[in-house]
């Protein structure tokens, strides 16, 4: 399974929840279910802020847990089964 690693991510680099929702426009609740890997769904637009924002990559924002179904599909695999959508980014395998 994918999850979010961003509430390690904020608090490495010392950024509140509040503090990134206020200068990402990123509802706060929205950025809580994230940190808590929570949400139902990602949008793709708030991807590509957090990862611009935090100058980080989406590899570094997503951790594929080791034992899953998906040990054998790249990122951008995994997304598209877990989340149904098809990602418009890059990342190396």
């Amino acid at each position: 399974m994918a999850k979010l690693n961003l509430d390690s991510i904020i608090k490495t680099k010392k950024i509140s929840q509040q503090q990134l929702s206020d200068e990402t426009g990123i509802n706060k609740s929205t950025i809580n279910r994230y940190c808590t890997n929570s949400f139902e769904k990602l949008d793709m637009a708030h991807l590509d802020i957090l990862c611009e924002h935090l100058d980080i990559t989406p590899n570094e924002l997503f951790e594929i847990e080791s034992g899953a179904i998906f040990d054998d599909l790249s990122l951008p695999e995994v997304l598209d089964l877990h989340y149904g959508s098809t990602l418009l980014f890059n990342v190396e395998p």
